[in-house]
């Protein structure tokens, strides 16, 4: 990683998302919806993108205040504080999602940290909750979207979709079939050209026979993907750098 790259883009983000956000202030009763939901896209791109420390303890601060009293805090800010929180994380944050989203209150509370735990920045993490998606712990029409969200995993998405692939066959056996293809989804943020070729190959041994064309536009868009990041990063990479 080209460390002053994404000092830059951090940097870029706060610049421009930091503003928007602040001005938007806290929620106010009766405000349109369309603000609440840009205020927790907003507070998740600055802390998470942006790496704003700022931003990840006023996160923080409403996750705590949501598992004190899930009323207190606005629904888009809490799932927007539930996303920062993981994807900012460590192991205790870890395990205390882990217990929300198996004994949580609400199925929705269950779903919304169950797939919190795709977010998590750690090898470890990752591999853990691999293993909880092929477990009888979470329901099969679940762990394929918990598969897709951890292949799309910013920096550990390429482990998630090696584990993936090790398990295919039980992937089809446990799962529902018109899952299979949702699952893989995000194997088109996976764009080296490496993984594009492997891709390539594992598809053509292991067909899903009942989404030909959707795997077909996949496989097409990683195959764009990739061309844009050849393309495009020495050139991004010396601008976010200067």
């Amino acid at each position: 990683t080209d460390t002053a790259a994404v000092a830059g883009y951090r940097a870029r983000v706060v610049a421009l998302a930091g503003p928007a956000l602040a001005s938007l202030g806290e929620p106010t009763e009766g405000e349109p919806d369309l603000i609440a939901k840009l205020r927790g896209l907003l507070l998740g791109l600055v802390a998470v993108q942006g790496g704003a420390a700022d931003a990840v303890a006023r996160a923080r601060g409403y996750y705590a205040a949501w598992e004190a009293d899930p009323t207190s805090v606005d629904a888009e800010l809490a799932a927007a504080a539930t996303s920062v929180v993981a994807a900012t994380g460590d192991a205790d944050d870890y395990e205390r999602m882990l217990h929300r989203a198996l004994e949580g209150a609400t199925p929705q509370d269950q779903l919304r940290h169950l797939y919190a735990l795709a977010e998590f920045d750690s090898a470890e993490l990752m591999e853990r909750t691999c293993e909880l998606a092929f477990s009888d712990r979470v329901k099969s029409q679940n762990a394929p979207f918990l598969l897709r969200l951890a292949i799309g995993n910013r920096r550990h998405g390429a482990q998630a979709w090696t584990y993936v692939r090790r398990h295919w066959a039980e992937a089809n056996e446990r799962f529902p079939r018109n899952t299979i293809v949702r699952m893989v989804d995000t194997v088109k943020l996976l764009d080296r050209p490496e993984q594009v070729a492997d891709s390539a190959g594992f598809f053509s041994e292991h067909p899903i026979e009942q989404a030909v064309k959707t795997l077909e536009q996949i496989l097409e868009r990683q195959r764009v993907n990739a061309g844009v990041r050849e393309r495009n990063a020495a050139h991004l990479s010396e601008y976010l750098g200067a």
